[in-house]
């Protein structure tokens, strides 16, 4: 793994780098990669210096979502189950530059999802990753507040622009192995459904 300096062309390798989160803080100084050591914190001025996050050794970090302020991270991981069906662990955390130790925010069998900051940054929302389970977080890891949908599973998060709304997609699997699909407009004060399409 290199990074590319856009302005000048130059690389750097960055030989502890296994995998990365895909995402660069807002200010572009740092950013999460699976590590030789770990999950961890890297900053991007190819100085090579690591933060370990002190998330488990044995997952991989699959999605990070900053807030726009840069002082709140929610890293969600994946690690192998071999006895489900699911065959994935997925685990959502929170990291605060004011909290000493991570916070486990959710946890299931599934398919990894990607949070969702609110426009200011003061809120996340977080969905289970195998059925109708979302919640909205303050930077802290605090429940907002937390519904149940009745949903297999829910996927293409988002927040409206007035931060007012958040819309989500949800899967919902028959018994005789059919799918419907729909789209859920909650209240993000409160998670209550406004409609579903």
């Amino acid at each position: 793994w290199s990074l590319l300096d856009t302005r000048t062309g130059k690389t750097c390798v960055l030989p502890e780098v296994r995998s990365w989160a895909g995402a660069f803080s807002p200010a572009g100084q740092a950013f999460v990669a699976n590590t030789a050591l770990g999950i961890a914190l890297l900053r991007s001025d190819c100085t090579g210096s690591l933060q370990s996050l002190g998330l488990p050794a044995e997952e991989e970090p699959t999605f990070a979502s900053w807030s726009p302020d840069g002082k709140a991270l929610l890293v969600v991981t994946h690690r192998s189950l071999p006895d489900s069906k699911t065959g994935l662990l997925v685990t959502s955390y929170l990291i605060n530059q004011a909290q000493k130790e991570p916070v486990v925010v959710d946890q299931g069998p599934g398919r990894p999802i990607p949070p969702i900051w609110s426009p200011d940054g003061a809120r996340v929302v977080v969905a289970a990753p195998s059925w109708g389970k979302v919640q909205v977080l303050d930077q802290a890891g605090g429940v907002v507040w937390a519904t149940s949908l009745a949903a297999s599973s829910v996927w293409n998060l988002g927040w409206s622009p007035d931060g007012r709304s958040i819309v989500l997609h949800v899967d919902v699997y028959i018994n005789d192995g059919s799918s419907r699909s729909y789209v859920y407009i909650l209240d993000a004060a409160t998670g209550k459904t406004r409609f579903r399409v």
